[in-house]
């Protein structure tokens, strides 16, 4: 496959370096190669998903719902990606003095709390509803994907919690319609979170 290199972030391009120097690098030791080579598949991951959200996010003014959108403030936002944390430029936009701000990039994106991309958010919210928040801290360390502190994790968390409930009735009843109840079946629950699900 070839590719014209001036069209890579100079991230990305150090990142693909970085692999191809693997093989001079190899001590010998298997599993310190398997880390490098694992770390270095991350870091082009982190790069590739740089350039992604860098190119979905918008700068300029633009309209929506007859109204005139135009950038208040840009600051840099920490995202987290399956290959961890990246950081954007994020500008936010207002149509109004003291309106309502938006990140077009959280929107097109579908950020997770504004936060995560949803793949990440699905992985940390499974190991968060499996194990304690420091063992899954400790697993994705030991993993080597999602790269996260508990602190994150219990963000991530929370914020499931709230979005669940601004509209719990509509989840549940999304959740009742899902299930597949045997008729048989005298007693149905569902627990999400310490929260019942009427059936």
């Amino acid at each position: 496959m070839q590719f014209d290199d001036s069209t890579l972030s100079l991230e990305l391009r150090d990142a693909l370096q970085a692999v191809l120097e693997l093989p001079r690098r190899d001590t010998g030791d298997i599993s310190g190669y398997e880390t490098a080579c694992m770390k270095a598949v991350m870091s082009i991951g982190r790069a590739l998903m740089t350039q992604r959200l860098t190119d979905m996010g918008s700068s300029g003014t633009f309209a929506d719902g007859g109204d005139g959108w135009h950038v208040t403030v840009v600051s840099n936002a920490e995202v987290f990606t399956l290959f961890g944390p990246i950081l954007l430029r994020r500008p936010l936009f207002r149509n109004k003095r003291n309106g309502p701000t938006r990140s077009l990039l959280a929107e097109k994106a579908g950020l997770v709390d504004g936060l995560w991309t949803p793949a990440a958010a699905k992985v940390g919210a499974l190991a968060v509803a499996e194990m304690p928040v420091g063992r899954a801290e400790a697993f994705f360390a030991d993993v080597g994907v999602l790269s996260v502190s508990k602190s994150s994790l219990l963000r991530l968390a929370l914020g499931l919690s709230n979005a669940w409930e601004e509209d719990r009735e509509i989840h549940e009843e999304a959740v009742r319609v899902a299930s597949n109840i045997p008729l048989e079946a005298t007693t149905v629950a569902v627990s999400l979170d310490g929260v019942m699900v009427m059936m």
